[in-house]
């Protein structure tokens, strides 16, 4: 076990211990499902001394409005929703992930359980932008659409 895996290791016993969790810590991952159901998962980056946290969000497909995508990228522009994660897609899942990177170095259970915490209200306000964009575009897709002046409305 090298340095960083045994470092992950040690956090997510202290994670455990501190908010009284079970995660299991194997190969420099672990995962779980919070309060709300929602996947979140911990992981190593590849060859590198950071921690990846990652939430998903819901398949992008359930999202039915049409410009989903270039909501996502507007919301990812908003530093102060996302707190300094980013949003993506999964390219395998076509999921959509909140995602986070910090450096293990100086990482603890307790710096960790905030960031957690926040990064469970960054998924909910996201999901409320993405819920009202829905809704406005459903609201804009049942309205009555006007007849432009000078044309007579046959229908």
């Amino acid at each position: 076990m090298d340095t960083s895996s045994t470092q992950f290791s040690q956090l997510i016993s202290a994670l455990n211990q501190r908010a009284g969790l079970a995660l299991q810590a194997s190969e420099g991952a672990c995962a779980f499902l919070d309060r709300q159901g929602a996947y979140w998962q911990l992981s190593l980056g590849l060859g590198s001394d950071a921690l990846v946290i990652q939430a998903a969000l819901g398949p992008l497909a359930a999202l039915a409005a049409d410009d989903t995508p270039l909501q996502l990228l507007h919301l990812n522009a908003d530093p102060a929703l996302l707190r300094g994660a980013a949003l993506g897609v999964d390219p395998v899942t076509a999921e959509i992930r909140l995602l986070h990177t910090v450096p293990l170095d100086g990482l603890d259970a307790a710096r960790l359980e905030s960031m957690l915490t926040n990064l469970m209200a960054v998924r909910d306000a996201v999901l409320a932008r993405l819920d009202a964009a829905a809704a406005a575009a459903e609201t804009l897709d049942r309205a009555p659409h006007a007849v432009p002046p000078g044309l007579m409305n046959f229908a």
